[in-house]
């Protein structure tokens, strides 16, 4: 469903894209930090991204390729940007997104870089939550639960603490005052 992908990521009132994507999901090239342009997804988003229109909304590999069609669209618009929160428990996860994002961007058109880096923020988060591996018991517990087989069930652990960094120009719902879990906005996340 790209099309309805692209209508909400370049929907004026979309101020917040959150993402939960893992860290193969970025398209790093771990040793250097930076976009893995050898990577055949990225190679496809690339491609796409150059052969389409700000106003087309073809179909792309990766979520930062849909990240970069949406600021581009946004861009001809002239439309504001967006926060782009990844809410993956990695280390430095908003830095690690924006070089993926910038990255593939720069290969696209490097004037579309310079719009993201002015328009588009990517707080750091860190999660007090994991998602374990799945295993055999969950997969034998949603069959039982639900009655439904699934073969790669996300299980996780209970939500108790989120920090994120209050990077949000466009404005953020008031999560700070969360009953289900405690969120605590910060400066930075890093030590």
């Amino acid at each position: 469903e790209a099309q309805k992908v692209m209508e909400v990521l370049c929907c004026s009132a979309t101020k917040i894209v959150t993402l939960t994507i893992t860290e193969k999901g970025f398209c790093l090239d771990l040793a250097s930090g930076q976009l893995d342009l050898t990577n055949p997804h990225v190679q496809f988003d690339i491609a796409s991204l150059k052969s389409s229109t700000a106003n087309d909304a073809p179909v792309f590999r990766t979520a930062p390729g849909y990240l970069v069609a949406a600021a581009r669209r946004r861009l001809s618009e002239g439309t504001a940007g967006f926060t782009v929160l990844s809410c993956d428990n990695i280390q430095e996860n908003g830095q690690k997104l924006r070089a993926a994002v910038g990255g593939l961007a720069e290969a696209v058109d490097p004037t579309l870089r310079a719009w993201i880096e002015q328009e588009l923020t990517f707080p750091n988060s860190m999660v007090d939550r994991i998602t374990p591996a799945t295993t055999d018991e969950a997969r034998a517990e949603i069959t039982e639960r639900f009655g439904i087989i699934d073969q790669a069930p996300v299980v996780c652990e209970k939500f108790c603490l989120w920090v994120v960094e209050d990077k949000f120009p466009f404005g953020r719902p008031p999560w700070e005052k969360s009953t289900v879990g405690k969120c605590l906005l910060v400066q930075d996340v890093l030590p």
